[in-house]
């Protein structure tokens, strides 16, 4: 989560060094937006209210808001960066959907990281969307949660490889949404100036 804060960060502020505004922002037309919230609802309950051990409709309800984030992206895949939103959803809907609706990481990762956190292999860490896997027994286990920040960091971080991949799409598409529809000049031409939208080539 902190790695998605910090992209909507980054992306806001290079929207704003970029002249770029909220009202934009606020204004832009993003095709069924209103998928995101049923989906971050379940991504939600699932890092804050699922216990230890993993049920079976786990599986069928994470792939389907995460399907429904992809469904998003989808639609809206001309704005810049949602095509890349895209792909990091569809690597994370991959390999969430291969393992029984959680992202595996590896029991010793999670211990470097969570010392504090005893978790059992095959259980459900708290305040994640993980399940403790060994790489033997995690299908695509190169695309689960083995990114890492070093040891003593101030924020224990795991990421996929479709997280940063989600962040930089994020990046690209809260910056350019920023700037939609604000006019600059691209170059001279007899009769007067060509106009084209900031951000959005």
């Amino acid at each position: 989560m902190s790695l998605f804060l910090a992209a909507v960060v980054a992306g806001l502020l290079i929207g704003w060094l970029r002249g770029g505004s909220l009202a934009s922002l606020g204004s832009a037309r993003v095709r069924a937006l209103w998928l995101v919230l049923p989906a971050f609802a379940v991504e939600f309950y699932l890092a804050l209210g699922l216990g230890r051990d993993v049920p079976w409709w786990v599986l069928p309800l994470h792939v389907g808001a995460n399907a429904l984030l992809l469904g998003v992206a989808l639609l809206n895949r001309r704005v810049p960066g949602m095509a890349v939103l895209a792909l990091g959803l569809a690597l994370n809907l991959a390999v969430i959907a291969s393992n029984g609706g959680l992202m595996p990481v590896s029991p010793e990762l999670w211990a470097a990281r969570h010392a504090a956190e005893r978790v059992a292999i095959g259980q459900h860490p708290p305040q994640t969307k993980d399940v403790v896997l060994p790489h033997d027994q995690a299908r695509l286990w190169f695309l689960g949660d083995v990114l890492a920040l070093p040891a003593g960091a101030p924020v224990p971080l795991i990421a996929s490889a479709g997280d940063l991949v989600i962040a930089v799409g994020l990046v690209i598409a809260l910056q350019g949404l920023m700037q939609a529809g604000r006019p600059v000049p691209r170059r001279r031409r007899r009769g007067g100036r060509v106009w084209q939208v900031s951000g959005l080539i």
